[in-house]
């Protein structure tokens, strides 16, 4: 059995929040303010985990930065330099 990588595990998580929020189900034990809360929160973490995610799976290269570059008074360029290419 293959072992859940974070990224399933927030999705798991956001399916959880959309569960409780759409479907509006209480938890037996915890109040209705709660479980808006709770269900608020949930949907919170799993909008951040889904950017962070898409970030790190952006076309952007994970080592590098920008390089600021100015041909001439109008015209303002930025090219990204790998970490490698700097060096």
């Amino acid at each position: 059995m293959q072992r859940h990588r974070p990224s399933h595990i927030w999705l798991d998580v956001i399916c959880a929040g959309i569960i409780l929020s759409i479907g509006e189900i209480q938890i037996q034990a915890l109040s209705e303010i709660l479980t808006i809360t709770l269900s608020i929160v949930v949907l919170i973490v799993g909008y951040a985990a889904i950017s962070s995610w898409a970030w790190r799976h952006s076309a952007t290269p994970a080592h590098g930065h920008l390089q600021y570059v100015r041909r001439d008074q109008q015209a303002i360029n930025y090219r990204w330099i790998s970490d490698e290419e700097d060096q």
